[in-house]
Protein backbone atom coordinates (compact mmCIF):
# COMPACT_ATOMS: atom_id res chain seq x y z
CA UNK A 1 0.00 0.00 0.00
CA UNK A 2 1.12 3.07 -0.47
CA UNK A 3 1.69 5.91 2.17
CA UNK A 4 2.09 9.05 -0.53
CA UNK A 5 -0.93 9.95 -2.86
CA UNK A 6 -0.35 12.76 -5.52
CA UNK A 7 -3.40 14.03 -6.45
CA UNK A 8 -3.98 17.08 -9.60
CA UNK A 9 -5.61 17.90 -12.51
CA UNK A 10 -4.14 17.23 -15.82
CA UNK A 11 -5.17 16.10 -19.54
CA UNK A 12 -6.75 12.73 -19.91
CA UNK A 13 -4.66 10.08 -20.91
CA UNK A 14 -1.45 10.67 -19.03
CA UNK A 15 0.45 7.91 -17.99
CA UNK A 16 1.65 8.25 -14.02
CA UNK A 17 3.83 11.10 -13.19
CA UNK A 18 6.98 8.93 -12.88
CA UNK A 19 6.65 8.50 -16.85
CA UNK A 20 5.98 12.29 -17.47
CA UNK A 21 9.10 14.28 -19.34
CA UNK A 22 7.64 17.40 -18.77
CA UNK A 23 5.24 19.21 -16.33
CA UNK A 24 1.78 18.35 -16.89
CA UNK A 25 0.26 18.66 -13.69
CA UNK A 26 -2.35 22.42 -13.62
CA UNK A 27 -1.80 25.14 -11.49
CA UNK A 28 -3.62 24.98 -8.65
CA UNK A 29 -3.17 28.27 -7.05
CA UNK A 30 -0.82 29.68 -3.90
CA UNK A 31 -0.39 28.03 -0.46
CA UNK A 32 -2.70 30.18 1.09
CA UNK A 33 -5.68 29.82 -1.37
CA UNK A 34 -5.34 26.10 -1.41
CA UNK A 35 -4.89 26.15 2.47
CA UNK A 36 -8.42 28.18 2.73
CA UNK A 37 -9.86 25.78 0.46
CA UNK A 38 -9.04 22.97 2.52
CA UNK A 39 -10.24 24.35 5.27
CA UNK A 40 -13.39 24.24 4.33
CA UNK A 41 -13.13 21.13 3.79
CA UNK A 42 -11.78 19.72 6.94
CA UNK A 43 -12.67 22.22 9.87
CA UNK A 44 -9.85 20.84 12.57
CA UNK A 45 -6.51 21.25 10.13
CA UNK A 46 -3.65 22.61 11.77
CA UNK A 47 -0.88 23.71 9.59
CA UNK A 48 2.81 24.56 10.34
CA UNK A 49 5.18 25.61 7.86
CA UNK A 50 7.77 22.98 6.76
CA UNK A 51 11.10 23.23 4.83
CA UNK A 52 9.28 25.72 2.04
CA UNK A 53 5.96 24.21 2.02
CA UNK A 54 3.32 23.47 4.48
CA UNK A 55 1.57 20.40 6.68
CA UNK A 56 -1.82 20.30 7.32
CA UNK A 57 -3.01 17.72 9.77
CA UNK A 58 -6.48 17.01 11.13
CA UNK A 59 -7.07 13.58 13.54
CA UNK A 60 -10.08 14.28 15.36
CA UNK A 61 -11.55 11.24 17.04
CA UNK A 62 -14.43 9.80 14.92
CA UNK A 63 -13.56 12.59 11.97
CA UNK A 64 -11.91 11.73 8.70
CA UNK A 65 -8.14 11.48 9.41
CA UNK A 66 -6.08 14.22 7.14
CA UNK A 67 -2.56 14.93 6.85
CA UNK A 68 -1.74 16.77 3.67
CA UNK A 69 1.55 18.16 2.51
CA UNK A 70 1.66 21.31 -0.03
CA UNK A 71 5.30 22.00 -1.76
CA UNK A 72 4.83 24.78 -3.78
CA UNK A 73 7.45 25.43 -6.74
CA UNK A 74 10.00 28.47 -6.58
CA UNK A 75 7.00 30.82 -7.79
CA UNK A 76 5.12 29.93 -5.16
CA UNK A 77 2.83 27.81 -7.25
CA UNK A 78 1.20 25.01 -6.40
CA UNK A 79 0.61 21.60 -8.92
CA UNK A 80 -0.08 18.79 -6.27
CA UNK A 81 -1.33 17.81 -3.27
CA UNK A 82 0.25 14.95 -1.45
CA UNK A 83 -2.02 13.13 0.92
CA UNK A 84 -0.22 10.78 3.22
CA UNK A 85 -2.37 7.55 4.91
CA UNK A 86 -5.10 8.88 2.88
CA UNK A 87 -8.20 6.71 2.94
CA UNK A 88 -10.27 6.89 -0.49
CA UNK A 89 -13.31 8.57 1.11
CA UNK A 90 -10.97 11.33 1.87
CA UNK A 91 -9.48 11.57 -1.41
CA UNK A 92 -12.86 11.84 -3.08
CA UNK A 93 -13.86 14.53 -1.28
CA UNK A 94 -10.71 16.75 -1.71
CA UNK A 95 -10.70 15.36 -5.97
CA UNK A 96 -14.20 16.75 -6.03
CA UNK A 97 -13.62 20.06 -4.21
CA UNK A 98 -10.96 20.51 -6.62
CA UNK A 99 -12.17 19.23 -9.68
CA UNK A 100 -8.86 16.58 -9.56
CA UNK A 101 -9.03 13.70 -12.50
CA UNK A 102 -6.16 12.03 -11.14
CA UNK A 103 -4.50 10.27 -8.13
CA UNK A 104 -1.19 8.74 -8.42
CA UNK A 105 1.27 6.80 -6.45
CA UNK A 106 4.53 7.33 -7.06
CA UNK A 107 6.34 4.90 -4.84
CA UNK A 108 4.57 2.17 -7.09
CA UNK A 109 4.25 4.22 -10.68
CA UNK A 110 0.70 3.90 -10.34
CA UNK A 111 -2.45 5.32 -10.74
CA UNK A 112 -5.19 4.74 -8.43
CA UNK A 113 -8.62 4.86 -8.79
CA UNK A 114 -10.55 6.22 -5.57
CA UNK A 115 -13.74 5.08 -6.88
CA UNK A 116 -13.16 1.08 -7.14
CA UNK A 117 -11.93 0.52 -2.84
CA UNK A 118 -13.34 1.82 0.21
CA UNK A 119 -11.86 2.72 3.28
CA UNK A 120 -12.23 -0.82 5.02
CA UNK A 121 -9.77 -1.98 2.09
CA UNK A 122 -6.54 -2.74 2.58
CA UNK A 123 -4.82 -2.14 -1.03
CA UNK A 124 -5.85 0.87 -2.81
CA UNK A 125 -7.07 0.07 -6.48
CA UNK A 126 -5.34 0.55 -9.33
CA UNK A 127 -6.19 2.46 -12.32
CA UNK A 128 -6.25 0.48 -15.47
CA UNK A 129 -5.87 2.48 -18.56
Amino acid sequence: MSFHFYLYRAAAGLPPINAWEAMHAEPLGNPEQVKGKLDALFDDLRWDAVEGGWNGVASTPGAAYVDVWLNPERDGTLRFLVMNKARPSTMRKVCEAFGFNYVAAPEAGDLVDIHAYDDDDQHYAKLHT
